[in-house]
């Protein structure tokens, strides 16, 4: 009850055509990967943090869309992604270079990860804007989705987060970036 409580004070928050991701990684944070994606059942999507974690999910016949946070290491678990239905997250020279150099037998949404200035994942803004036309045109990717993370998303007053919003939105808003959906807030934010 206090998950499915949090949910929709989450989903209150935001508007009504905001996707909605719950986040169940780490065995659902403790409280057990298939239970708390039974009680987020309402989510839009899942997000788990590894290979693992996902296909769990699938192997307790779950449908729901899933995002691999922590992406792909090497081809068998790329063609995994394709091949269990999941939406990746996309955040190192190494995945770029292994993604161009496979097809999938299934396209992929790829969430692109922007460094905005948590400095922990993701490319510089202006690699991204740069990857960005190139992954649209990859035959093995169907959409791309752009994120980033506040790193003081407790905090509301820092001033990090302010910069962050705008390093995103700059990033966001030139060329075929306008159209993208995008991801910046997690619940603190």
């Amino acid at each position: 009850e206090a998950l499915q409580h949090n949910l929709q004070q989450a989903r209150a928050a935001i508007p009504e055509s905001t996707r909605l991701v719950a986040v169940i990684k780490a065995n659902g944070y403790g409280h057990g990967l298939i239970p708390v994606a039974h009680a987020l059942h309402q989510a839009d999507l899942y997000a788990v943090g590894c290979l693992d974690e996902a296909l769990q999910l699938r192997q307790a016949a779950i449908s729901k869309q899933i995002l691999l946070l922590e992406g792909f290491e090497g081809g068998d678990e790329l063609q995994a992604v394709a091949a269990l239905d999941l939406e990746t997250v996309l955040h190192s020279e190494q995945q770029w270079q292994l993604l161009q150099a496979t097809v999938l037998k299934s396209a992929v949404t790829i969430w692109l990860k922007i460094d905005s200035g948590m400095h922990r994942l993701g490319f510089s803004p202006q690699r991204a804007e740069a990857l960005l036309p190139q992954l649209q045109a990859h035959p093995s990717v169907e959409r791309v989705v752009l994120i980033s993370h506040f790193a003081n998303a407790d905090q509301p007053d820092h001033p990090l987060n302010q910069q962050q919003q705008h390093c995103f939105e700059r990033c966001c808003s030139g060329g075929g970036a306008a159209e993208v959906p995008r991801s910046l807030a997690n619940s603190a934010a």
